[in-house]
């Protein structure tokens, strides 16, 4: 986990007040500020907008301009756009007007009746031999004919996605993609395939009218990247508050641009994950601690987990450098594809250890470094191999696609999902670790939270499940609303939250908070640097341990600890239900998601620290079909359990923080799990109305969980065996887990 803060505009998008500022009445010390502000224009208006943008900029004296000398007698389009500095190939007429007004040697700017401005541009070739250039600032009787000012940036293009409303019998897809999204150059065979993936279920000849019922589709977008870089504190202040004025909300656009299609990112200096990450910090990997995968009640017998023929599946990587090289990494079917590395400067980036033999410690006085490290570890955690005896992965078969996240914060030019495929056959990514964290707040949709939850485009949650760590900064966050650390805090959010999932660390032993150095948090140490330990609340789904022994850049393994770790084997248990339900089930993230948290273990020491409880690895895995425990004895094969009855509850308390109403009925084919909280007062005649239970419920895909609940004395659970109707007083009952079910 990697802390950073997202700094951005923030729109009210539902409100009349004025933009808020992030940031911009705030004191940042250089050596914090952010190395570049990028501002995305997407759709069929981008070309208008980013022209609007480049004039409020050179208005504002923020745009810097640079000489052009012309050899061929260009005009300013070809100019621009062989030197990548347009969106498509026509100036928009601002943005001509502006260039005309700045080459007034060489352009006349006419006004017309209509208030807007014609140019005559009389730019001539430059002559043979070495033209001299002449700095944009010198007088206009100074610039020669053959030379245009030109603005000193570029634009680096990115596919994006959009769902949007489709009326097949009055509108034209061809139309559509080219025009109004820009997301095809051309309708050719090459555009079909891509909206083809976008569209799995669309049939037939896209260039004919499309024989579909009026609904939604999703469209590719053509996006635009133009970035910023910043030089000094002043000038990034004067350049966020011009943006805030130029983009606006969409609706109040009288002196700007909607943010409709057009927003800005900035990203922010990283701090490293902890004391014992921190880069550049002489520290000796700690020796190989105790196996924690079995306090999460990991399949004791792994060789044989290791040697099912489950199916492949790949896990994204979001973290900093992954040793593809590694040896817990080698050998088939492993698959370990970089995805954009970051480029490699010796200078900066110093590399501590020569590559050894497959599990050499590092020397004494070696540091952990959490550039080389920190995703080598996450990544072996999820899917490496067992070595020279070391602890293998959660899942060795699993395929890897690392994504090196830049140390300023995620910020991607382009879509880096878009057209992955790793491995043969070639396989799309069914879960993406994210042991990342930002702090976020506002309207305004982010570049992570376009690419997670959807804003403009579709977002990624509703087909791959992202698994988020809750962050190391001793946070406690009681109520959902009050969590803004992200993505974690994302995975609450009712309408795009089903495909995010956040996790909070654990102890060694799975039954407190992770703190480093233990019990740090209870001291309260006057040197709040030197304690760490996991944010926890509500706000967050699940728990798992957060201490971890697992690959080391250069061939090395070594403990780490924190909810990076716990993160990491989050996504390993969601890429093994995937690999075992393969061609069984049509899984969806939410369904995964589902699953992880209502079989978890819920214990009273966790209940105020996670919403759900500790990942509990055999009982996940075990959904074939539903599974009862009780204290008396029960055949060891069901054929099928009774659904169609309901429970009625005497009382209880929802996740909601409301007690449940007297009465209150409970249909038992929504119910996913029925947990007897042992510690509570159960009194000797075991009648069901003074047993207290934990009971999760799903409807319409979302999960409530109750606690406390106390059931009707004659309330039964029923199932049949051979035909034989079977009851057992819900009093007996210790644990009920329903199977997997598919969507």
């Amino acid at each position: 986990m990697i802390r950073a803060f997202l700094l951005r505009k923030v729109f009210g998008l539902a409100s009349a007040f004025a933009p808020v500022l992030l940031l911009a009445q705030v004191d940042v010390p250089e050596s914090h500020l952010p190395r570049d502000v990028t501002v995305h224009f997407e759709g069929g208006s981008a070309a208008a907008e980013y022209a609007h943008v480049v004039v409020a900029l050179t208005d504002a004296g923020l745009l810097e301009y640079e000489p052009y000398v012309d050899r061929a007698g260009q005009t300013p389009a070809a100019i621009l756009a062989k030197s990548h500095r347009l969106i498509e190939s026509v100036v928009p007429p601002e943005l001509d007007r502006l260039l005309c007004r700045l080459n007034r040697h060489i352009c006349t700017l006419t006004t017309l009746k209509s208030g807007s401005g014609a140019t005559a541009w009389r730019n001539l070739a430059a002559p043979q031999g070495q033209p001299v250039a002449v700095s944009c600032d010198a007088g206009i009787e100074l610039r020669p004919s053959y030379e245009i000012c030109i603005p000193r940036l570029t634009l680096l293009r990115y596919p994006a996605k959009q769902q949007r409303p489709f009326n097949p019998d009055i509108e034209d897809l061809a139309t559509i993609v080219v025009q109004n999204t820009r997301g095809c150059e051309r309708f050719d065979a090459a555009c079909e395939a891509v909206i083809r993936k976008l569209n799995p279920g669309l049939r037939g000849d896209l260039r004919r009218p499309l024989n579909v019922a009026s609904s939604t589709i999703t469209v590719p977008v053509g996006g635009y990247a133009l970035r910023l870089p910043i030089a000094s504190e002043e000038q990034f202040h004067r350049l966020v508050s011009v943006l805030d004025t130029t983009v606006v909300a969409a609706g109040d656009t009288t002196h700007g641009i909607s943010n409709k299609h057009v927003y800005y990112t900035v990203p922010a200096r990283a701090v490293s994950e902890s004391a014992a990450v921190e880069d550049g910090e002489a520290a000796t990997p700690a020796a190989e601690p105790a196996d924690p995968l079995s306090v999460m009640h990991y399949p004791a017998d792994r060789i044989a987990l290791d040697a099912r023929s489950w199916a492949p599946v790949v896990v994204g990587v979001w973290d900093r450098h992954v040793d593809d090289l590694h040896c817990a990494f080698a050998g088939p079917p492993k698959v370990v594809v970089h995805a954009d590395p970051l480029p490699f400067d010796p200078e900066r980036d110093p590399r501590r250890s020569v590559r050894g033999k497959c599990g050499d410690p590092r020397k004494p006085g070696d540091s952990l470094y959490e550039k080389w490290d920190h995703g080598t570890h996450v990544a072996g955690i999820i899917a490496g191999s067992a070595k020279d005896g070391r602890l293998p992965g959660v899942n060795p078969k699993a395929r890897l696609w690392p994504y090196e996240v830049n140390p300023n914060g995620f910020e991607a030019p382009a879509d880096p999902i878009l057209n992955v495929e790793v491995g043969e056959p070639p396989l799309t990514p069914k879960v993406i670790n994210i042991s990342q964290e930002w702090i976020e707040s506002g309207a305004s949709p982010s570049q992570l939270r376009r690419f997670l939850m959807g804003g403009l485009s579709v977002g990624y949650s509703h087909d791959i499940l992202f698994v988020a760590s809750a962050g190391n900064e001793k946070h406690r966050i009681p109520e959902e609303m009050q969590c803004t650390i992200v993505p974690a805090c994302w995975s609450t959010d009712r309408v795009n939250g089903s495909g995010i999932i956040s996790v909070v660390a654990l102890n060694h032993t799975g039954t407190a908070r992770w703190e480093s150095p233990p019990d740090c948090v209870a001291r309260n140490d006057p040197d709040a640097s030197t304690c760490k330990a996991s944010n926890v609340g509500l706000g967050f789904d699940v728990a798992a341990v957060g201490d971890a022994f697992s690959s080391l850049d250069g061939n090395s393994f070594g403990a780490m600890e924190g909810t990076s770790m716990a993160a990491a084997y989050v996504s390993g248990l969601a890429s093994l239900i995937y690999s075992k339900a393969a061609g069984k089930f049509g899984l969806t993230p939410g369904t995964v998601k589902n699953r992880i948290l209502y079989t978890a273990d819920f214990l009273p020491e966790l209940d105020a620290l996670v919403h759900y409880g500790r990942i509990n690895f055999t009982r996940a895995l075990q959904f074939d079909v539903d599974s009862l425990t009780t204290d008396i004895a029960v055949p060891p094969t069901v054929d099928a359990f009774v659904k169609d009855e309901s429970f009625r509850v005497f009382s209880g308390l929802c996740d909601c923080g409301e007690p449940i109403l007297p009465g209150t009925m409970l249909q038992m084919s929504q119910i996913r799990r029925i947990s007897a909280d042992r510690e509570a007062d159960i009194a000797a005649d075991h009648k069901a109305d003074t047993v207290r239970y934990w009971v999760v419920v799903e409807k319409a895909g979302r999960l409530s969980k109750y606690s406390d609940v106390r059931f009707d004395s004659d309330a039964v659970i029923r199932y049949k065996v051979k035909s034989r109707e079977v009851a057992v007083p819900l009093s007996n009952v210790l644990d009920y887990v329903c199977a997997l079910t598919a969507e």
